[in-house]
């Protein structure tokens, strides 16, 4: 690995290679995981990765060592999970060194590599990691950032802030300046946290606010036929997926309309879901899900986790409907279900009597992501290409900008219903 001499060093504490830490309830969001890998151990879909696209003249050696750091020093990316009692625990097990696998290979190859890592099932049980990281060099100044971690131990929030610290270290090793110290709290603090609320009072009173607002609410969903991915168009061979980049003009008329009505863009999409589900279902009690980071406080804001709660996001969609009537709707819908974000899905699933998992708490879920996430690396940019976000109940809507100032748009589906 290549180092400079007299490299500063960080005052702050990182976990590499230090004792295991005691063991730790996991987080409601972690123990949803957990039960669902069970079911299917050898599965795959509870991978997620990300691929950051870097073209520029990236110092390599510098880059891993940047890497590594930003790994020792969150916890969640060395958990185990083991049971006690039959209760799930985890805990941290530092590396002496984190792994990164240094490649070299094609462009073509690359991506061959990457698709079949992530279809490699992880063992939760086990002593291995729960990630894989790797730097590859696919051309003269062209490098790919390969991450992929089990959802158990990071959501979309997560993985983007272990990217902007890998980028933060980077740009201070190229410097030379001293490391700034790092912003991550202890998973420790998370599970405090979670567990002072849900004792609390400001769990009853979302408990109470989710029991009235889901009252009588059915769930209708789009027939397969028009939304079933021809052969061949789930290259991972996982589910049904489909992408389509709109250009920047379209995304900038989106705005401008939203900015008209006071929303954002991002709400004009959850809009356009909700009219659009209405068209294809004929229903005028929608409920779409919607994730949410579920974050309160410094420490989950600046933390890497698995945290993100999908709740219910339950739309009246009438015939007559103006496109601004139901965009405030979605607006002020949106504005309340945030207020309740913390209340877990599965103690609501338990008050609505859903106990079966075939039991659907939402319709299709939509999930936009109104920044880029682009990463600056001494002044090249890391352009981040999700590659699996985790799995999918039905159908899930996506939205992100995209290549040239545009928008991205993604649709996958559970390969059971629409496979």
């Amino acid at each position: 690995m290549h180092e400079r001499p007299n490299r500063p060093t960080s005052t702050s504490a990182a976990h590499v290679g230090g004792a295991p830490s005691p063991g730790l309830p996991l987080l409601t969001a972690q123990s949803g995981i957990y039960y669902a890998h069970q079911l299917a151990p050898l599965g795959t879909e509870f991978n997620t990765a990300d691929c950051v696209e870097i073209d520029g003249p990236l110092d390599a050696g510098l880059f891993v060592e940047a890497l590594r750091r930003a790994v020792g020093e969150a916890e969640t990316l060395a958990l185990r999970v083991s049971e006690t009692d039959g209760v799930p625990v985890q805990r941290i097990v530092p590396a002496a060194e984190p792994v990164v696998h240094r490649l070299e290979m094609t462009e073509a190859e690359a991506e061959a590599w990457m698709r079949e890592d992530l279809a490699r099932p992880v063992d939760l049980t086990a002593d291995g990691s729960l990630m894989t990281q790797a730097l590859i060099r696919i051309g003269e100044g062209r490098h790919r950032w390969y991450q992929r971690v089990h959802h158990i131990a990071v959501d979309a929030y997560a993985l983007s802030l272990v990217g902007q610290r890998v980028a933060e270290l980077y740009r201070a090793l190229v410097a030379e300046e001293p490391l700034p110290e790092s912003r991550f709290a202890p998973l420790s603090e998370l599970t405090e946290q979670e567990g002072s609320y849900l004792a609390g009072e400001e769990y009853a009173a979302d408990r109470a606010f989710w029991s009235a607002r889901m009252a009588g609410s059915s769930v209708a969903v789009p027939d397969r036929s028009p939304l079933a991915a021809p052969a061949g168009e789930a290259p991972d061979g996982r589910r049904p997926h489909r992408t389509t980049d709109l250009p920047a003009e379209t995304l900038e008329r989106l705005s401008s309309a939203a900015r008209a009505a006071k929303a954002t863009w991002a709400e004009l999409v959850v809009a356009a879901t909700a009219g659009h589900l209405h068209r294809l279902t004929g229903t005028e009690d929608v409920v779409l899900g919607l994730p949410l980071t579920n974050r309160r406080g410094p420490a989950a804001l600046r933390t890497p986790a698995m945290t993100v709660n999908v709740l219910p996001l339950r739309i009246a969609v009438r015939p007559g409907d103006t496109g601004a009537e139901l965009l405030r709707r979605v607006v002020l819908e949106i504005r309340e279900v945030r207020r309740h974000q913390r209340y877990p899905q599965a103690d609501l699933r338990r008050d609505l009597a859903l106990e079966s998992a075939e039991t659907p708490l939402t319709g299709p879920m939509v999930n936009v992501k109104p920044f880029d996430g682009a990463l600056d690396f001494a002044g090249i940019t890391g352009t981040v290409r999700n590659l699996a976000a985790g799995p999918v109940e039905g159908l899930a809507v996506g939205a992100a900008p995209g290549p040239d100032g545009g928008l991205r748009l993604t649709l996958d589906a559970d390969p059971a219903a629409y496979g």
